[in-house]
């Protein structure tokens, strides 16, 4: 009875690491899915990078990926070479990786060139805006009248506070996927420029010449915004 009973055990066990096994397989797969060249494209021409299209991407991403959450490397000359590209490109696919959650509360530390759990400051700074900003999308003026300390005689001094912070926090890339605007002062979020995008038939298209990444109307022809070639894209 005792050897049945052990069996038994041990079975559940064996069943439970398998099915384990699976789930981590499967959230795996669906990382990978929502990793890909054109996303990344996307994403890197928000900032006004040029990414080309590039066959060796999912290798990268996965490496870079692994020897930060998987290996705790710090060092991003390290990490781009052993990813094989450049600390700038590296860098990059660190924001986008950020942009897609699969980085926790790291920032990059430019002047050191490393990779960096953020302090107790930052966290704090980071949970202050994070319900703002990826929740519900709001602009700067939303979000000063939403502070709890925010009066009509400091809002102009409050306004200039949370600009001076969302800054902060996107230089160190603690905030992906946002911008500010210059000129006006308001916030430009990656995730609502796609949509826009979208739904007005504007499609992502690598020039046949230089292999950039430019964004045409469907059915229109436009020149390549860096080698001047021309490129069509199709209406279907």
């Amino acid at each position: 009875m005792y050897k049945l009973y052990l069996i038994i055990i041990i079975i559940a066990i064996i069943v439970f690491i398998i099915k384990t096994e699976i789930e981590k397989h499967k959230a795996a797969t669906n990382k990978n899915k929502s990793l890909n060249d054109l996303s990344y494209q996307q994403y890197s021409k928000f900032f006004g990078e040029v990414a080309k299209s590039d066959e060796n991407f999912e290798e990268k991403i996965n490496k870079i990926y692994e020897l930060i959450v998987n290996k705790k490397y710090d060092d991003i000359d390290n990490i781009a070479n052993l990813a094989g590209c450049t600390y700038h490109e590296c860098e990059m696919k660190i924001k986008y990786l950020k942009n897609k959650r699969m980085i926790g509360d790291y920032y990059i530390d430019s002047f050191t060139h490393k990779i960096k759990l953020c302090d107790t400051n930052d966290k704090k700074l980071l949970a202050k805006y994070s319900r703002f900003i990826y929740k519900k999308h709001m602009n700067i003026d939303e979000i000063v009248v939403q502070l709890t300390d925010t009066t009509m005689q400091n809002k102009e001094r409050k306004r200039e506070q949370v600009i001076e912070e969302l800054k902060y926090l996107i230089d160190k890339s603690l905030i992906n996927g946002v911008a500010i605007n210059e000129i006006d002062g308001k916030l430009i979020y990656y995730s609502l420029v796609k949509k826009d995008k979208k739904e007005h038939n504007i499609v992502p298209i690598d020039c046949p010449h230089c292999g950039s990444y430019n964004e045409v109307s469907r059915g229109s022809k436009v020149r390549c915004e860096y080698c001047n070639a021309i490129i069509e894209a199709p209406l279907e």
